[in-house]
Formats: structure tokens, sequence, C-alpha cells
């Protein structure tokens, strides 16, 4: 078996393993449950991206210089510590170490996956796939999710404290089984020849971002979407019960979203070749404004809302492949998974700015929440996205001793 297709199969399951996810249908009402008001909630959030701005140079340093593989396992344990957390919590302060935990589990994810796959395709000349490839393994964790949104929601009906730490103990087991599967990813040869001192990786990183602007808009763009839809996100769980929607339902709605967005995602490379990527990232983006608002004009339908809710979450699956696609064309081999890293420490640091701006009005009610998440997903879309004119492509040569090399030419 070829190391592209090994490593997509080994990441593949890994995917699919992290969507059974059967707190996440009742999150919010947890949180409620240990003590958190709207506010707290913010915090949490924040508590999250402090932590990724703490962690994500030091992660992805780690990454380029002892291997992309044990970056995952590492950040596959950190992740297993923080859903113990949860289950010990009582109080908002277990929910904020458990939240920092996550945080360094995800900056050891950061990139790495990415990395590890981009770098995979190169080897056996197949780097053109990465959209299609990268959309089918986020796709793969779609499916569980349906089936763990159903459930979670239906085990989590009465939502009682024994219900809660049932749902956190099923998904701490199914973290524990991606470890198997982590441990049989094969480390890139580009990835292992390019083990310098951390420090150097982090330099190279610097250097990337500083001589490829349209790479830094790219980012600014995605990620401050993505911000808005991580808050909405948060918040829908309150704003259907608000609505009178009963508890073991919400899971099914949640699964029609997640099935819209695995048959987006599974079609990235058909959508793209109707429509060029760069639109697909405008187009999107647009649909995803116009859910909020409608949200908020229309805020005692429930049809409008479940409709809204769908939309941000098709449309979000659409942006995350194709922006990965267009983001690795800017990035040479070396230090990809540190300069990764380093753009999503600007993921935090506009996490703090919006999400910090946006506690301030949560005292005000979930709909000033949904309005500030229209405002800043228009800052977002305003950022440009360009494809690179001459993304490189790799080349093999024979040298006269019979060894074979691989280099990267422009097109």
């Amino acid at each position: 078996m070829s190391i592209s297709n090994n490593n997509t199969q080994k990441l593949y399951w890994v995917s699919l393993l992290s969507g059974f996810n059967l707190l996440e249908p009742i999150m919010t009402f947890f949180y409620l449950s240990v003590g958190l008001n709207y506010t707290n909630i913010f915090v949490v959030l924040l508590c999250f991206s402090v932590s990724i701005l703490i962690f994500e140079i030091p992660t992805g340093a780690f990454a380029d210089r002892y291997g992309a593989k044990k970056s995952l396992l590492a950040g596959t344990l950190i992740k297993a510590l923080s859903l113990i957390l949860l289950l010990l919590a009582t109080n908002e302060w277990y929910v904020y170490a458990s939240q920092v935990l996550s945080g360094m589990s995800a900056a050891f994810f950061s990139g790495t996956v990415e990395a590890i796959l981009y770098e995979s395709l190169k080897e056996d000349r197949r780097e053109e796939d990465m959209a299609k490839v990268y959309g089918k393994i986020e796709g793969a964790g779609m499916l569980p999710k349906m089936v763990g949104l159903i459930l979670g929601a239906w085990l989590a009906k009465d939502l009682t404290l024994l219900q809660f730490h049932i749902l956190i103990g099923l998904n701490l087991l199914f973290v524990l089984l991606q470890i198997f599967f982590v441990l049989r990813i094969i480390e890139p040869a580009s990835l292992e020849n390019y083990r310098d001192h951390p420090w150097s990786h982090v330099k190279k990183g610097t250097r990337e971002i500083i001589e490829n602007p349209n790479l830094l808009f790219l980012f600014a763009n995605v990620t401050i979407i993505f911000i808005g839809t991580n808050i909405f996100t948060n918040f829908e769980q309150p704003w259907f019960k608000r609505l009178g929607f009963p508890v073991e339902a919400l899971g099914i709605v949640f699964a029609i979203g997640y099935l819209l967005s695995y048959l987006v995602s599974t079609y990235v490379g058909w959508l793209t070749k109707k429509v060029s990527e760069v639109a697909w990232m405008y187009i999107s983006g647009a649909l995803i404004i116009a859910s909020y608002v409608s949200t908020v004009i229309f805020d005692h339908s429930l049809a409008v809302f479940i409709m809204s809710g769908l939309m941000i979450r098709a449309a979000r699956s659409i942006r995350w492949p194709i922006s990965s696609n267009i983001g690795n064309q800017y990035i040479s081999t070396g230090s990809r998974a540190t300069t990764l890293s380093m753009l999503s420490i600007l993921d935090s640091v506009f996490d703090v700015i919006f999400i910090g701006s946006l506690a301030v009005v949560s005292k005000w009610g979930i709909s000033d929440i949904f309005w500030g998440c229209a405002v800043i997903s228009l800052l977002g879309i305003l950022f440009p996205v360009r494809k690179k004119k001459n993304p490189s492509k790799v080349e093999v040569k024979s040298e006269p001793n019979g060894s074979v090399e691989k280099v990267e030419v422009q097109s």
C-alpha cells in the first residue's frame, strides 16, 4: 500500500472515531448544569482560544522536530485527560481547565493532519487531490456524528448528571480507540528530513507568511467566519429550548445538518468543477451571514431557525477543504506544520478579540449574540481569497548512483 493510501486510510478512521461526540447535542445544557451562565460560556471559549495561543508554536515546532505522528499521539492523550476533568466537574473551574487541555490537544493536531496528508500525497505525486481527499477525511466523521447526536440527545433527554457522565465516558472510550490508528500512520520522508532545531522552523514559518500575504488574507477570511459559526452552535441549544423544542429531538435536527455537511464535503471536488474554489469561498460566506440575519429577524420561527442551522453547517463544510487546498499551495515543504500552527495563532488572537467583544453583549440576550456573529462574519468575508498562480509540483529526478530525488518545481 502506498504511503498516501495508508495515511489516508488511518486518518479516515481517526476522523471517524472523533465523530462520535455524544455530548455535543447537549453540551451547553451540561455547562448550565454545573453552574455556568452565558458569560461563563464565553469564558469557556476563551480558555480554549488562549490555550491554543500559548501552545500553537511549541506544538507546531514539536511536530516539525520530533514528527507529526508523535504530535497526533500527544494530542489524543491530552484530549482524553480533558474528558476526565469533565467527569469530575462540579463547577466552572473544572470546565475551564478541561478547555485549556482541549486547546492544547487541538494545538497538537493543528496543521499536523494537513501536513501528513499533503506530504503523503506529494510523495505519490497526488498533491492536486488534496481538496478531494481532505474533504473525504473530514466527511468520515459526519456519519458517526449523526449517530452520536441522535443517541446523545436521547440518552440525556432528562438532562441529569448521571446521563451527562455516561456520555462523557463513551466519548473517552472513542478517543482512546483513536490511538490504535495514530500508531499506524507512516511518517512522510519529506517531514522526517526536516527535523532541525524547532526555532529554525519558527523562522521558516514566519518567512512563509511574510512572503505570502495572500495566505494571511485567506486565513483571516476563514478563521473570522468560523468564529461566528462556533459561537452560533454553542447557543443553538438554549434558542431551541426557547422555541419549545424537545431535548430528545435536538439530535435528529443536528444529525440532518451533519448529513448535509457530509454530502457537501464528499462532493467538494465535483462542486469546484462547476464553480471555482474562490467563488465558493465567497458564496459560502454570504450564505452564513444570511443565516444569522434570518434567525434574528424571524426569531419566533422554528422552521427558519432549523433552515439557518442547516445552511451554516453546509457552507462551513465547503470552506474547510477548499481553503486547505488553496493555503497549502503557498507553503513549502519542511515547516508546513509550524507555518499552519503560526497561522492558527491569528485564529486565537481573533478569538480573544471577537469572543471577548460578544461576551460583553451576551447579557443582552442570544439575539444580540447572533447579530454579533453576522457583523464579524461580514468583516471576515472582506478579506480577499486568491489562488497561487504557479503552485509547486513534485518532479522526480534520477541521480547517477541510481537513487531517486523528489524536488519541488514551479509549474
